[in-house]
Order: C-alpha cells, then structure tokens, then sequence
C-alpha cells in the first residue's frame, strides 16, 4: 500500500498535536457546555469520520433496504439518552460485512456487521450492542484516546485513513477511530446495561450476548470487537457484577423475539452471501445450516449449500487456508492434499443439493447457474449448455449474462 512520505506524516502529527487537551477535562454529551469539536484535534477525527462514511457510501459496503435501516434507527434512536444541545445526531447503518463486529465513529454514526446481526437472537441482545456503542460516542472515548495516544501512531493511522487503501477492514481497527480501551469497554458496558434497562429491556439477555458469540468460530476475525476488545468472559463477569449492583434481573423485559427474526432473515441471507464470496466455505455453510433449522424455505438452503461444495471442489486450496485459519493450523502441503482429495466428493455433494433444490423449487433461475457451472467443470459441456441456457432465458437479463453467454459460445465452440 502506498504510504504518505516522513514528511507529510510530520507535518499530519503536528497538525494533531496542535491543541492540547486533558482527558479530565472531556465531559460525556450528556453534560451540557460548549466544548464539543472546539479543540481542533476533535474537530479533525470528526472530520476523518465523516470521510469514512463517504468512502463506505461511495464503495457499496453500506447495505440499504429500506426496512431493515428504519428498524435498526427506530431501536437505536430509541436507546440514546438525553443528550446537550452540542452532541452530534445518532445514525445507525448495516455494513455488508460478515465478520462479529460493531463499531462506533465519534461523530455518532454507529456500524453493526450483517455477521453480527445474523448471530444475535432478538431485540433485546441487539439494543445492548446499540447501547454499547451510543456509550462510547456519549463517553467521547475516541477523542479522550486520540489525547492519550502517541503522536507518530495517530500520524501514521490517520495517514492510512486519508488513502484508505486497505478496505473496509481497516476502519474500526486500523483507523485508530473506533478502537477503545479495556476501561472504556468497560465503561461502555455499563453505561448499556443502564441504557437498556430504562428502556425495560430483558436484562439476561444482555449477559446471554456475551455467551452465545464467544461460541462461534468467526469471532476471531481482524477487527472483530469481541475479540480485539476485551475477552468476551471478562466483559460477562463485569457486566454481571454491574447488575448486581444497580440492576434487579428478572425474567420480565422487552425481548421481541418475532419482530427481531423478521428483520435478521433480512441480513441473514446477506452475510452468507459475503461469506461465500471471501472463500469462507465452512463459515457459510454454518451459517446455512442455522438458517436451514429456523427458516421453511428449503430449497434456498439447499442451492446455498450447492454453492459452496461447488466452490470447494473448484477452488481446494481456499478452502484449506480457511481450515487453517479457523483452527489455528498451519497451511501445509499434506492440509491442502487433503482438501484436493476431496474435489470429487465435493462435486457430488454439491450435485446432490443442486437436484434437491430444484425438485423442492423447480423454477429458480439461479440453481440452473450453478448446474451448469459445475457440469462445466467436469466437462460435462452437453449439461452444462443446457444449464446455463436456462439460466440465461429468464425474462430478466441476469447481471452476469455477459458472462454466462461467453461460455455458451465457449461450449458451443467445443
């Protein structure tokens, strides 16, 4: 990636450290006075993050159906408290992303991962991870950090946020914008638990949060929160000491299971998608087989697990970098033989779901697509025409009908 000269990354660390600032002087938006993006330095990673934003809307990451954004903002909107007149406007956006993570710029936007949402179970987990992150916007924990933090780190993070040449990634993590302490989590997870619970929120379900995604295997992913972050048993036992003390736990509260369902099938299908699109065949279909236990549409399921065994055995040495990633192996050449031995195998798994798809759902264009991809790789040229022809006469052109019709020509050439 291109870095900006020594110079330039002064001349940004000068520009930074210009206006000093104590962090007992930072006072939480809820505590009104006129301080709020007065210090230049404030000013600039509010700036930085509106950039960010810009650059998300400008690359396609930020998903935008309709419905699921007003949900996620009417919950969100709901769980911010009362807040000075110079406080920034919340807004809360759906990342197309499948990685366990949620993150908050200082300027009140707040990001929840499809991957995050897919793993919560109801209203009530996902107001305290909306919480979580409105405490750290109310706490100005990235403005007391960038105080606290060494001029030449912030030069060289900020340097890498201008060019944004690592992705989307690199936004809560490498940014240095969205990246807090272990007090400030801590802070943060107190502050939620408040939070909820004046909006009558179900209380257990906040420390179920905790247990449930330390149990999958994803949670280790670059710039995960719940792994980057404080470990997922510390914040649970911190979090269960906070309602000992201020809180009465019951079985009482808001949890709304129905409603919640309704919006995480939404993003559910989105973040297998992207799964499946970074190679993480294992992951998706984890997260199919989820899908598959509590949803009816079978044949959806069944083409999505077509799909990544269809994958697996075209693409091997994917799926052995992602077992070693997941369990912590290295890639080695007897790992990948593994994987290669299992192309046949794979082929006819995925076979197997595509036809069970079909005789569930047998007008579905896309499960046609990948019949015919994978005859095509077994050189199967008579199915594989038939196929993707079937594919391609749908009424309304695929996006990717360019390509299919290459290889027809290609097949019809054979």
């Amino acid at each position: 990636m291109k870095r900006l000269s020594p110079i330039l990354l002064s001349l940004i660390a000068y520009a930074l450290t210009a206006c000093v600032a104590s962090t007992t002087s930072v006072q939480p938006l809820t505590i009104d006075g006129d301080t709020y993006l007065v210090e230049k330095r404030e000013q600039k990673i509010h700036d930085l993050a509106e950039n960010a934003h810009r650059n998300m809307l400008t690359k396609g990451v930020l998903y935008s159906d309709i419905a699921a954004n007003q949900y996620l903002n009417r919950v969100g909107t709901s769980l911010v408290p009362n807040l000075a007149g110079h406080a920034p406007e919340f807004n809360f956006f759906i990342v197309k992303n499948a990685s366990i993570n949620a993150f908050a710029m200082p300027n009140g936007n707040i990001y929840l991962h499809a991957g995050l949402l897919a793993n919560l179970s109801n209203e009530a987990q996902l107001a305290h991870v909306l919480a979580h992150e409105i405490a750290h916007v109310v706490q100005r924990h990235s403005y007391i950090d960038r105080i606290d933090t060494h001029n030449t780190v912030v030069a060289a993070h900020v340097a890498d946020l201008l060019l944004f040449g690592t992705g989307l990634a690199y936004i809560p993590a490498g940014m240095n914008l969205a990246s807090y302490s272990r007090d400030q989590e801590e802070e943060s997870d107190t502050l939620a638990l408040k939070y909820v619970a004046d909006k009558n929120y179900n209380l257990r379900e906040s420390i179920k949060l905790f247990q449930q995604l330390n149990e999958v295997k994803h949670t280790k992913e670059t710039a995960s929160v719940w792994s980057s972050h404080p470990l997922s048993s510390s914040r649970y036992q911190h979090s269960l000491d906070s309602i000992e003390k201020s809180h009465t736990m019951s079985d009482g509260g808001i949890i709304n299971q129905e409603i919640y369902e309704e919006f995480r099938q939404l993003v559910a299908r989105l973040s297998i998608d992207r799964r499946i699109s970074a190679q993480q065949y294992e992951l998706a279909e984890d997260a199919v087989l989820r899908e598959a236990s509590v949803q009816k549409n079978d044949s959806i399921w069944q083409y999505y697990l077509g799909e990544i065994y269809r994958l697996k055995s075209r693409y091997p040495e994917d799926a052995a970098k992602e077992h070693a990633w997941l369990y912590d192996k290295k890639n080695t050449k007897e790992l990948k033989q593994s994987f290669l031995d299992k192309i046949d195998s794979d082929h006819e798994t995925a076979m197997t779901h595509y036809q069970n798809a079909l005789t569930i759902t047998p007008n579905v264009y896309k499960i046609h697509r990948g019949l015919g991809l994978l005859h095509l790789q077994a050189n199967n040229f008579s199915s594989a025409k038939y196929h993707l022809n079937q594919y391609s006469n749908q009424l309304e052109k695929p996006k990717d009908w360019r390509y299919i019709s290459s290889l027809i020509t290609k097949i019809e050439k054979e």
